[in-house]
């Protein structure tokens, strides 16, 4: 019997071991080296444990309690930091903006939005070429989808039928001529010189409204700030929830990257004045120090966010995070088409004199009941009011 326990012992040893040397390894390629010294504490316990019981060692309670504590006290020493690091990696994160290659307006899975019937403008070569800014892609694609005929239309390279870049490019692209229709903001000051220079006369059609949003977990019993709390909070002068009626534990005020167009908003509304240091997350450790980057939002019970409407909805729809409500004005569709809550933008069509013979029919669809749909569904605001009907659930993002 003995011989049976011991070979047993040794089995089950074995197998820790093999466990835990494999476990490291993914560590170590993953960037959690730092679970290291919980995998190598594991099996010390299981080895040590076994042989002391095939020594009878365990006659007592108190060697079996001694035993047992020192084991846990190892466990919670080692494994703080794996622990921490997983429940962190565990928590939703509310990105930058939508991701475009999950709105290729005719991939299986695309998350653009859908008519249940079919569209009752349909186009045919040759196509009106199109340019987006990025944050507008998804409406973008939802239009492409149930107007142009299957194809794909990638958006990121070359000399394409439909492109999603950088605001700026696509204005220089509608001035010059490359573009027939592009979307994004309304022109700047200095675009419209160039237009003017150019010899160009821009038309801005309004085809949909947007509005940036501050969140935090569904949980926080805050449901609304003031733009001073706002201006307070991310300057560093209210640190806890408590200072503006929520609980009593500190605000992690999540920023975002300095050249993203939500935090060139967030410097608008701070009006001159300096951010408090943001949090931030290590991400490597050389001679010098460790390195860190900002950390990205995480919806953690005592966040706080912001971003635009359309990227945080569907996390508000599965009631993960909730938006606030700004000087008592919540962003709903109503109060972002009328102005009444005080961030809002344009997503406009332009065009600057192109002769392409559908380019004004296809703008004068997206005004249609069908486009304004689109738009509401793509999680943007419809410039004017429109039912919930003929528009199918988009797919999982």
């Amino acid at each position: 019997m003995g011989a049976f326990l011991g070979y047993l012992a040794f089995l089950i040893s074995a197998a820790t071991i093999l466990f835990s040397m494999f476990a490291m390894v993914i560590a170590v390629l993953n960037g959690s080296a730092f679970a290291i010294p919980f995998l190598l504490t594991v099996p010390a316990i299981v080895i040590t444990g076994l042989t002391l019981l095939l020594k009878n060692y365990f006659t007592t309670k108190k060697r079996t309690a001694a035993f047992l504590a020192i084991s846990a006290a190892a466990l919670l020493i080692t494994g703080y930091a794996p622990a921490t690091h997983w429940h962190e990696e565990s928590l939703s994160r509310v990105p930058e903006q939508a991701d475009p290659l999950n709105y290729e307006s005719f991939a299986p899975h695309t998350a653009a939005a859908k008519l249940d019937a079919p569209a009752s403008l349909r186009l045919t070569e040759p196509l009106p070429k199109l340019d987006s800014a990025t944050d507008a892609y998804p409406i973008v694609a939802s239009f492409v989808r149930e107007v142009y005929p299957e194809n794909d239309y990638t958006g990121f390279t070359g000399d394409g039928i439909v492109l999603e870049e950088h605001p700026r490019y696509a204005y220089h692209r509608i001035i010059t001529g490359e573009r027939d229709i592009i979307f994004g903001p309304p022109p700047t000051a200095e675009q419209l010189k160039k237009a003017e220079q150019a010899g160009v006369t821009l038309k801005v059609t309004p085809i949909a409204k947007e509005a940036f949003v501050f969140y935090v977990n569904q949980s926080n019993p805050v449901s609304d700030l003031t733009e001073a709390d706002i201006q307070a909070i991310y300057a560093g002068k209210k640190t806890e929830w408590s200072d503006i009626g929520g609980r009593e534990k500190p605000i992690i005020a999540y920023q975002r990257k300095p050249d993203s167009r939500s935090q060139q908003e967030m410097e608008r509304i701070m009006d001159g004045t300096a951010f408090a240091a943001p949090p931030t997350e290590p991400i490597s450790e050389f001679s010098n120090g460790i390195v860190r980057e900002l950390s990205e939002y995480r919806n953690e019970r005592n966040a706080l966010g912001y971003s635009y409407r359309n990227t945080v909805q569907p996390f508000a729809d599965e009631r993960k995070v909730k938006l606030l409500a700004v000087d008592g004005v919540a962003p709903g569709d109503k109060e972002i088409r009328s102005g009444k809550y005080p961030y809002t933008a344009e997503i406009c069509a332009v065009t600057a004199g192109t002769e392409h013979p559908d380019a004004e029919r296809f703008i004068d669809w997206m005004l249609s009941d069908e486009g304004q749909q689109l738009v509401k569904k793509s999680g943007f605001t419809p410039i004017r009011e429109v039912e919930d009907k003929n528009v199918r659930s988009t797919s999982s993002r």
